[in-house]
């Protein structure tokens, strides 16, 4: 029948989703469907933080009971400004979507393009419209999925150059000077939409989210 995630006990993991409206969107339940089909001792509780309290609860988060965070979208930024202690990803991309508690410290991780990089076969052809953020993490873990040919885009092809900076030289790689709409590739990343085309398939955000709880959950119930 699975852990019934509304009782916790003494030995109760704890872990949070982070958000301004946290409860409402009711996000975290999706992570607790996992954790339930998996018999895990575990709860995610939906936590609703408020912009001007963000800092306050960064600070007070590694000595709190909660192991570890997922923040939602509106704080992928703060993240990255706040938290001194972030993994190379995020240093790389500008973001942080994670708060992990190590040694009573807060550490920031991105888990967003290991998320969307999970859905992509190898020796595809992949396009990223624009250099946000959120592309650089889909790129960061993409070059490691053998892509056929990766292809930058943007209206500004001066955006693409730092991007190009992450395709290691044996990927073959294009910059082309194109709206979304008009990439032809097996997989296209549009950056302002945060949405992946796959064939005549499009994920967006929360298929995406979908898959970060699948990633998380399983890092929980393994590692504890």
């Amino acid at each position: 029948m699975g852990y019934p995630v509304e009782m916790i006990g003494k030995d109760t993991a704890l872990y949070a989703m982070v958000g301004v409206n946290a409860i409402e969107e009711a996000d975290a339940e999706i992570f607790n469907r996992y954790l339930i089909e998996k018999d895990f001792d575990a709860k995610v509780m939906p936590l609703n933080i408020r912009q001007d309290d963000i800092g306050f609860f960064i600070n007070g988060f590694k000595d709190s009971k909660i192991k570890e965070a997922y923040f939602a979208k509106e704080y992928w930024q703060t993240l990255y400004e706040l938290l001194e202690d972030i993994s190379e990803e995020a240093k790389v991309c500008g973001m942080c979507d994670t708060i992990k508690v190590v040694e009573k410290k807060n550490i920031g991780e991105i888990y967003y393009g290991k998320a969307c990089a999970s859905l992509i076969e190898e020796d595809m052809t992949i396009s990223i419209y624009g250099n946000s953020p959120t592309a650089k993490s889909f790129l960061f873990h993409i070059v490691q999925k053998s892509p056929k040919l990766v292809i930058l885009a943007d209206m500004i092809v001066e955006n693409c150059l730092e991007m190009s900076n992450l395709i290691p030289d044996a990927i073959k790689s294009d910059i082309q000077r194109k709206e979304a709409d008009a990439l032809d590739a097996d997989i296209i990343y549009h950056s302002t939409k945060q949405t992946i085309k796959i064939g005549d398939n499009v994920l967006n955000n929360q298929d995406i989210l979908e898959k970060i709880a699948q990633i998380k959950t399983k890092e929980w119930t393994e590692n504890g």
